[in-house]
């Protein structure tokens, strides 16, 4: 991949089962900026990107709006935002996510010092998770 390249947009491409072959192709890139939207982007593959992210901590904003991550698969996610130490920007809408997964990633957020925008819009929430809010404003 070209090093100049900082932002790559690879909505609709139905990433699901080659997304670790995607992955390992920007590994040594320059990528800054990730979009993945309506990939059909699940629990394995969030895991995929946990792992993506810890060898290369670059990128300042990542987009996985309107894919299938849930709550089991936001643990991966949660993880990510607890370790970050760069990623400015995360986009979670439309994932089907309960008021679990938003626990999961209120609580990450509680260490994290980095994320300045986050949409989690267009989930299931529920009541529970409003108080927790507090914890972060």
């Amino acid at each position: 991949m070209a090093q100049s390249i900082n932002e790559l947009n690879l909505s609709r491409f139905n990433l699901e089962k080659s997304l670790h072959f995607l992955l390992s192709c920007i590994y040594d890139s320059n990528v800054t900026h990730l979009t993945l939207r309506d990939n059909c982007i699940d629990a394995t593959g969030a895991q995929i990107l946990k792992e993506f992210y810890q060898f290369h901590p670059k990128l300042l904003h990542l987009s996985l709006d309107n894919n299938m991550i849930r709550s089991q698969g936001i643990r991966e996610i949660a993880e990510i935002l607890r370790d970050n130490t760069t990623l400015t920007s995360l986009d979670l809408q439309g994932n089907s996510i309960g008021p679990d997964g938003i626990y999961y990633i209120v609580n990450s957020l509680q260490e994290n010092t980095t994320l300045t925008s986050l949409d989690i819009s267009f989930n299931t929430m529920g009541k529970t998770p409003y108080p927790l809010f507090s914890k972060l404003l």
